[in-house]
């Protein structure tokens, strides 16, 4: 390191070490903060904070599930913004209080109250502006249209978001913590920077929250990572905010230096970081997200916050998204602290993906979050070091932090060059108590490809107080019941570990049985080695505690998890603030909630599959509960309870049956009744960065109410008979679409791409496609959201921005539609006005359940139906699901691709809900999701999809199915969502609709074509030709577009002539269409004495040149036939315009003739150019020789038409009247039919002659305005770079003195803390002395309790000595009584036999008597008085000694207890008293050393 980041390092640690102080609002002490981390409720917190935006889940009775799913893996806060947009619709929503409907997806009290329940804090980020990538950033559709600038101090703007803010900041304060609430930070806008008219306006946000009771830290996500310090507390200026964060990952210690510098009393974190991103249209796959870099994550550069990991990205449903994304959110979601530990991206897509499902990073936070609640010392830890000189590999980068109070050292290594996926071996070099050690002692660490790992040293824990002096392997986590601490280490599989840990005195040791560790004990300190693989245990006995050591291999770890056992109060979940106690459970896919009553255990989860679970819980537990079910629970060697949970494996999926179809652009009909349709008749825009290009109006959707959907567009003209084209630019987001129809006649399509928002094309006016007076120009376009304020400002138009008819004439007036009433008038007020769009199925409610569609036909979206032509079609089919109670099965909708060459976009609606959109040319996304309780369980479902084709050979969808993501055996939940209205509750809303609007209109049209005499007509043989494609232009001059066919048609003959027709208008006449186009644009020989005559009026010109083609087919006027014949024009009217009305050349003379059209007199003629329908040959015509000569032959003026066409937008040509030359008046010809090649040659001629002096004089002209133009252009590029130079000089200017100002503050902050370091280090001394004294008073008062110990210990001896000899004095009396009981039980005995043998000799004496006479029966009887007598005596005598000796054992046994129960008071006492000694000894160590620090309730071990 260089001695200036040596120095800067030293202020940094001097700063971290003595300036530390807690700092607040000064409103309230509920949140404090210091340079390390949060302290809430006095508590030191580490804030792991996941993102989850409320409106990206619809179905607002899922939020419980997702918060519960962050809470259980790993997480303690969540951060959310509240999207302006959904809220105010229009500026005076509600009377300016907003929408905040209940039971809808913009209730945010109900998001705020889940989030308390399931145990997380809250950061609440309410814009104005928030990014988000969603449409307009948050800002409502109507804030573009107001004067001036966005995220400005703009007083329009001002009075814009003002009532928002208002609302919402209300909102906030009744939620925030000192109400109750989990709202512990607030944030002010998002990725903002200061500036002269952006700082007022950060403050007036600032002001407005503290003026609505916003107490806690408000913040600020600077969006240049840290690098120029926005906002800081610690720089001057206004719009400052409390708590300084950025939205990058910094890794360079001076970035982190100079991060320390600008905020060095205040905390700082990372603000937006993620691992994972969105992907635009046309990107790559949904599913891919980008490698994760390990670097020096949060902890390791001093943030002991991170506040913005996308855990759940969701849906972009509806028009919500913004143009670079699409409808999948699913943003690689659950961004990872430090490490990618697997060695593949591909099992990382995803946290909690967008169907609700948590994937592998969640077990990667879970492993993480539950780290670091349980590490208080790392929250106040110093980065000490990092660099590779830590391990005896150079290949791994080691980071050290250390807290300076406890002495906690962490170790963070990983490989130096992030992207390695090599397994590299090393030994580490650590700090300990006991001195520098290389770790581990036996052995190698392995690094594996993208991992990283944690390791700790001098770590304490538990009520044992243990001490983990270090270890090779990572902690899970630790908790502690019935005086055991419990401890889980971890390592990838196939990795070794060692372990040393130190105790107050030898434990005593004992590994599970076939266990492969091996541990060795070295005075009071045991060293584990150990290889990771399916748990171990290890035991270690301690006087009064007990430590068991689980040891595992990562994926293990990954299955286990510690829900917090709440307790009683208003935080009462929320760990470390409200409980510190956990359990540790294994198995299940998900622990939701775990809660212990008496001697039951409740657990809450989801299971993907039959499950064994176990439990370390406390020991008298007896009864455990798993979603409600009594287990069957075993307990284990190792102090566990074991149970196998049942669940659900498979589920059987509906596919789709029958389809009903309509069609949805009924708009492209002239005759269509558009008269509620919004007038779009503004000739002004707000929009000044990118006004109107061409035309009358403005017509931009924003600024007529329609935010989001499809738009349609409806513009009248009258025909001049000169229109040959319309000039169109169209702007509506990056890979939008729009299809043009004139008059029902499909022009072309064009569309955007992944980076182009904006598309110009020319359009040419088939033949047949004008009607005499009104046409219709209708045009369709897709609305890709609004941008973002990172381009054009965020005010960025939709719409038409130009229109121009090319050939003359102009629009006389405009229509616009986009969903039904706008936003201001929205049928749907539940889903929302961003739910739909213009399409004219959607505005008549097709969409919704309940729909009648009785009389739709049949059709389908599949192959075989689809849409026929450009078009729109909209299919509507049903379906029930049959799924068991009990489980949760995420389904998603998924779309085979067809080939990319079509191009159609689709649009799904599930039940009401625009769940998805898809474009088949673009993509990515293929599957959609379909949200739980929108897709109903116990009711019909309703599907319904738009299918737009924008080729004129139509489209279908390839495949449609659904799909599962998985099945959950789930404690959740999951009901129906049926509280949006359907069509029945909407219908008074919305117009009429009828199911065969569109269809009725095609057959109208296919009748106008059957009747036209060219179906009928001599057909050459079709030329082969290539698919028209989708994005007409200029050079597709001549081809005239398919009509629109919006049904299956089993009409087989209609079929063949539609197809015959197309090839007919692409072949047989293309050639004479661009011919008589050329000549009409061509210079024309002017009659003489123009030049002297004065010049003529409209009036006078009209009668003088009347337009050859004198009426235009007009389905009110004249018969489809009659407009046809009309509409083509002959050679002889083509060649007297040509001319003119006074032309001296001779030309043929025009047939008149009064009998209907091809008969006279009954005799058959042919009309020069118009074929008919004959049997004989037909007659030579001059249209078939002009058809034959190429158009390049004429002067190539056709080419130059083209081009000027394209550039300009117009066709118009300047040409100067000296340029033309009369034709000879003697010049003659014949003209009969077949001879039109020789006009055509002397016409070419004099245009030739006049062309060449005309291009001779404007070649000159236009090299005099290239030179001048180009002068022009250098001029104004030097101008240009001159004010760049200028501007740039002014930056640097501007940098210069910003860095010497910079250094002057570092410089001047240097000297006051040399100056205060002197201060401190009198102070230290003073500290040192007064610290002294107390030591030697502690001394004191240590060896008076050393005295007293000594003489407790003494008076245990005795005691000890005493209750010994009572037990030996027991155990004698009771052998001595036992003994001679033993013996009076003998002599008894004896005397019994005695008796009897003296009994039995008296009978024989007895017998002997009687047979000798009888005379010594009253001697018998006598003697036989006299032995029971004895008997009795005996037996009375017995049984009093065996009561009195009953007695004695009775009381012996009393005194034995007592004297049991006084030894083992004793002994806990003694166990306390040396407890307190060795508390005193280290005490008077650490105080040896350094200054007593202050005392600090956030250190509190849990």
């Amino acid at each position: 390191m260089s001695s200036p980041l040596r120095v800067l390092s030293s202020i940094a640690r001097v700063f971290d070490t003595v300036l530390i102080k807690r700092n607040s609002t000064g409103l309230t002490n509920t949140v404090t903060w210091d340079p390390h981390s949060l302290f809430i409720h006095g508590q030191r917190i580490f804030i792991l904070s996941a993102e989850f935006h409320p409106w990206r889940l619809p179905n607002p009775n899922l939020w419980s599930d997702i918060f519960q799913k962050i809470r259980a893996n790993g997480f303690n806060t969540v951060s959310f913004y509240v999207n302006w947009a959904l809220h105010y619709p229009t500026p005076d929503t509600n009377g300016a209080a907003g929408d905040f409907q209940e039971g809808t997806y913009r209730d945010i009290q109900r998001f705020i109250d889940e989030a308390k329940n399931a145990g997380l804090w809250l950061i609440a980020r309410p814009g104005p502006y928030i990014n988000a990538e969603t449409s307009g950033g948050g800002f409502p559709g109507w804030v573009g249209n107001i004067a001036g600038s966005l995220r400005t101090d703009n007083s329009n703007y001002t009075e814009a978001w003002t009532p928002y803010m208002t609302a919402i900041s209300q909102l906030i304060a009744k939620n925030q913590i000192t109400s109750g609430g989990p709202i512990i930070l607030v944030q002010a806008e998002n990725e903002f920077s200061a500036g002269s008219d952006r700082s007022p306006y950060m403050q007036a946000i600032i002001d407005l929250y503290r003026a609505n009771g916003v107490v806690v830290p408000i913040t600020e996500n600077d969006q240049h990572g840290g690098a120029a310090g926005n906002f800081s507390p610690d720089l001057p200026g206004i719009g400052r905010v409390n708590i300084y964060w950025f939205s990058q990952c910094i890794t360079r210690t001076t970035k982190r230096l100079l991060r320390a510098i600008l905020s060095v009393s205040q905390n700082s974190a990372e603000a937006g970081y993620s691992d994972g991103q969105v992907q635009p249209a046309g990107g790559p796959d949904m599913n891919f997200t980008l490698p994760i870099s390990q670097g020096l994550h949060t902890c390791a550069n001093g943030h002991d916050n991170d506040t913005s990991s996308v855990a759940f990205g969701g849906t972009n449903w509806g028009q919500t998204a913004e143009p670079t994304v699409y409808t999948s959110y699913d943003y690689g979601a659950g961004r990872i602290l430090s490490r990618l530990r697997s060695s593949g991206v591909s099992e990382i897509f995803s946290g909690i993906n967008e169907n609700r499902v948590a994937g592998p990073k969640m077990n990667e936070m879970r492993l993480q979050g539950l780290f670091l609640r349980v590490s208080r010392d790392l929250l106040s830890a110093t980065l000490i070091a990092n660099g590779t000189n830590y391990t005896s590999s150079s290949l791994i980068h080691t980071a050290e932090l250390r807290n300076l109070d406890t002495g906690t050292g962490f170790y963070i290594i990983r490989h130096n060059s992030s992207p390695s996926t090599e397994n590299t071996t090393t030994q580490l070099n650590v700090s300990t108590s006991v001195g520098q050690i290389m770790v581990p002692k036996e052995g190698v660490i392995t690094i594996a490809g993208r991992e990283s790992k944690i390791l700790v040293t001098d770590y304490v824990f538990g009520i044992s107080a243990a001490r983990i002096l270090y270890t090779t392997t990572e902690i899970l986590t630790w908790t502690t019941w019935d005086n055991r601490d419990l401890l889980i280490l971890y390592a990838p599989s196939g990795q070794i570990g060692e372990t040393t840990l130190t105790f107050s005195s030898p434990p005593r040791i004992s590994v599970s049985s076939g266990s492969g560790v091996s541990y060795s004990v070295v005075g009071n300190a045991v060293t584990l080695n150990y290889g990771l693989g399916s748990p171990e245990y290890v035991f270690l006995d301690l006087p009064g505690s007990t430590v068991e050591i689980i040891l595992m291999d990562k994926g293990t770890a990954s299955q286990w998890h510690a829900p917090v056992i709440p307790s009683q109060g208003t935080f009462g979940n929320y760990f470390s603030i409200g409980m510190n106690q956990s359990i540790l459970v294994s198995g299940p896919y998900l622990i939701r909630t775990a809660e212990i009553s008496g001697n039951i255990l409740s657990l809450a989860g989801d299971l993907n599959g039959t499950t064994s679970v176990e439990a370390f819980a406390p020991l008298n537990i007896n009864t455990i509960k798993w979603n409600g079910q009594v287990q069957h629970v075993k307990k284990t060697s190792h102090g566990s309870f074991k149970f196998s949970a049942a669940a659900v494996n498979n589920v059987t999926l509906p596919s789709f049956k029958t389809w009903k179809v309509c069609g949805s652009l009924p708009e492209i009909s002239p005759d269509y009744d558009d008269s509620s349709f919004a007038i779009a008749n503004m000739t002004t825009t707000n929009y000044t960065d990118l006004p109107p290009l061409s035309g009358e109006y403005v017509l931009y959707s924003q600024q007529y109410g329609f935010y989001g959907g499809n738009l349609i567009y409806r513009g009248r003209f009258i025909t001049t008979g000169n229109e040959t084209a319309v000039n169109l630019t169209v702007q509506g987001g990056f890979a939008f679409g729009y299809s043009a129809f004139l008059n029902g006649v499909f022009l072309g399509s064009s569309q955007g791409s992944p980076t182009v928002s904006m598309t110009a094309d020319v359009w040419q006016f088939p033949n047949n496609s004008l009607r005499e007076g009104e046409n219709i120009l209708t045009v369709i376009q897709d609305h890709m959201g609004i941008v973002e304020s990172s381009t054009n400002g965020g005010k960025e138009p939709r719409g038409i921005r130009g229109v121009t008819l090319i050939g003359g004439g102009s629009f006389t007036s405009w229509k616009m539609q986009g969903n039904q009433g706008g936003a201001v008038s929205a049928p749907d007020t539940f889903r929302g006005y961003l739910n739909e769009g213009g399409l004219y199925a959607e505005r008549i409610g097709a969409h919704l359940p309940g729909f009648p569609d009785d009389t739709w036909p049949e059709g389908t979206p599949l192959s075989g139906g689809g849409v026929q032509g450009a078009g729109v079609n909209f299919f509507r089919t049903t379906f029930n699901l049959d799924l068991p109670e009990g489980c949760d099965v995420p389904i998603r909708l998924s779309i085979t691709p067809s080939d990319i060459a079509s191009n159609f976009r689709v649009q799904i609606y599930l039940n009401g809900w625009q769940v998805g959109k898809y474009i088949n040319n673009f993509g990515p996304q293929t599957v959609f999701v379909l949200p739980a309780g929108i897709l109903w369980k116990n009711s019909e479902n309703t599907l319904a999809l738009s299918l737009w084709s924008l080729d004129p050979d139509g489209a279908f969808i390839a495949g449609l199915e659904l799909i599962a993501d998985g099945v959950f055996s789930t404690a959740l939940d999951i009901r129906d969502y049926t509280d949006a209205p359907n069509f029945v509750a909407q219908r008074p809303l919305r117009p009429l609709g009828t199911a065969l609007t569109h269809l009725n209109f095609v057959y109208r049209y296919r009748a106008w074509l059957m009747s036209s005499p060219y179906l009928n007509s001599p057909l050459s043989a079709p030329r082969p030709s290539s698919r028209t494609s989708s994005r007409n232009s200029i050079r597709s001059i001549g081809r005239a577009a398919s009509p629109i066919v919006t049904m299956q048609d089993d009409n087989v003959t209609i079929r063949t002539q539609m197809s015959t027709l197309k090839h007919t208008i692409r072949q047989q006449q293309a050639q004479l269409h661009n011919l008589e186009n050329t000549l009409l644009r061509g210079p024309r020989p002017l009659p003489p004495g123009i030049f002297n005559s004065p010049p003529l009026t409209p009036e006078e010109l009209d009668a003088a040149y009347p337009t050859p083609h004198t009426s235009i087919a007009s389905s009110g006027s004249m018969s489809p036939s009659a407009a046809a014949k009309s509409l083509r024009r002959t050679s002889f009217e083509v060649l007297q315009t040509l001319a003119g009305p006074d032309s001296n050349l001779p030309l043929p003379r025009r047939e008149h003739r009064s009998a209907s059209f091809g008969e006279e007199n009954g005799v058959n003629e042919i009309r020069e150019g118009i074929p008919i329908p004959s049997p004989s040959k037909r007659t030579q015509s001059p249209t078939r020789t002009l058809s034959r000569i190429p158009v390049s032959s004429v002067g190539e003026f056709g080419w130059n038409a083209r081009a000027l066409a394209e550039e300009n937008g117009d066709a118009h040509l300047n040409i100067s009247a000296s340029s033309y030359m009369s034709i000879s008046p003697n010049r003659r010809a014949s003209f009969t039919p077949g001879n039109t090649t020789k006009v055509l040659a002397d016409l070419q001629a004099g245009v030739l002659n006049a062309r060449n002096a005309l291009e001779n004089t404007k070649a000159q002209l236009r090299q005099s305005q290239r030179q001048v133009s180009q002068l022009t252009r250098q001029t104004e590029d030097l101008k240009e770079v001159r004010e760049r130079l200028r501007l740039e000089n002014e930056g640097l200017n501007n940098v210069v003195a910003r860095k010497e100002r910079l250094l002057q503050e570092v410089l001047e902050r240097a000297r006051k803390a040399e100056a205060e370091v002197v201060t401190l280090k009198a102070q230290l001394k003073t500290e040192t002395t007064t610290s002294k004294k107390s030591i030697r008073e502690m001394e004191t008062a240590l060896a008076e309790s050393t005295a007293r110990s000594q003489k407790s210990e003494r008076e245990y001896i005795i005691l000890r000595d005493s209750l010994k000899g009572l037990v030996e004095s027991f155990k004698t009396d009771h052998e001595r009584l036992r003994e001679e009981m033993r013996k009076r039980e003998e002599r008894l005995r004896k005397e019994a036999e005695e008796v009897s043998k003296k009994y039995k000799r008296l009978v024989e004496e007895v017998r002997k008597q009687q047979k000798a006479g009888g005379g010594g029966i009253g001697e018998v009887a006598k003697l036989k008085q006299e032995s029971q007598e004895i008997r009795k005596e005996l037996g009375e005598r017995l049984e009093a000694k065996v009561d009195s000796l009953r007695d004695e054992v009775e009381q012996a046994a009393k005194h034995n207890e007592e004297a049991v129960k006084t030894a083992k008071n004793l002994s806990e006492e003694l166990a306390h008293l040396r407890r307190l000694m060795r508390m005193s000894a280290s005490a008077s160590d650490s105080m040896s050393s350094t200054p007593i620090p202050a005392s600090d309730p956030g250190n509190i071990p849990p």
